[in-house]
């Protein structure tokens, strides 16, 4: 695919006032941005690409994310994203909707990024995970899960609830969860799978229980 790539997206760093630029594609309907600007711009790794397959791995810090040109899923480690609308390649290059990709990083690598697509802008700021980790344990009694943060949350900011298709929901409000680490936490017990979502004002941990 040939394209123009005169367009870009401001990429502001608020923690050490760096300004850099992504590559945009003009003449789309949707703002897909460069996929190895990403990696030189967000990480401290280059980026391994297969040129046969026009497949690529961006590494943020131990997380891997894979992308690949005409196709609109993201792994990240072996978490499974959707976005809407799937990847193009140019040249050596693979080219993501902004939009979507930019939420798949906010939700599971880089709390503190925030996207203006009106002024193509992308602000970075410093935000930790405050749900950092989560442990199962199974007991002679039963399960335990221990869920590991950076602060007390206040007890009106957590809530809980069991559905009929057998899913325990915990959400906590001004939560910013590690949903890479917790999906990737080994169950047991009563406990069949862990899903972690981030939401704009909350964060959500589902667990599957085992009937």
């Amino acid at each position: 695919m040939s394209a123009n790539l005169s367009a870009t997206i401001l990429v502001v760093n608020s923690v050490d006032q760096k300004e850099n630029e992504l590559q945009v594609l003009d003449n789309t309907k949707a703002t897909y941005v460069s996929a190895k600007d990403l990696s030189k711009v967000l990480t401290s790794r280059s980026p391994y690409v297969n040129k046969e397959r026009m497949k690529m791995v961006l590494y943020f810090s131990d997380t891997r994310i894979k992308i690949t040109s005409n196709s609109s899923f993201v792994l990240v480690d072996e978490e499974v994203y959707h976005m809407p609308i799937h990847a193009k390649d140019v040249g050596d290059d693979i080219f993501l909707p902004a939009v979507p990709i930019f939420k798949i990083l906010k939700q599971t690598v880089l709390p503190g990024l925030s996207y203006d697509p009106n002024k193509q802008r992308l602000d970075i700021d410093v935000v930790e995970f405050n749900i950092t980790d989560l442990d199962i344990e199974q007991k002679a009694n039963g399960t335990i899960l221990t869920i590991y943060t950076r602060e007390q949350f206040k007890e009106g900011h957590i809530s809980s609830f069991e559905h009929g298709n057998g899913w325990f929901y915990l959400t906590i409000q001004d939560g910013i969860v590690d949903t890479t680490r917790i999906n990737k936490v080994d169950t047991r017990g009563v406990v069949a799978k862990v899903t972690a979502n981030q939401f704009a004002e909350s964060a959500q941990i589902a667990f599957r229980l085992r009937s």
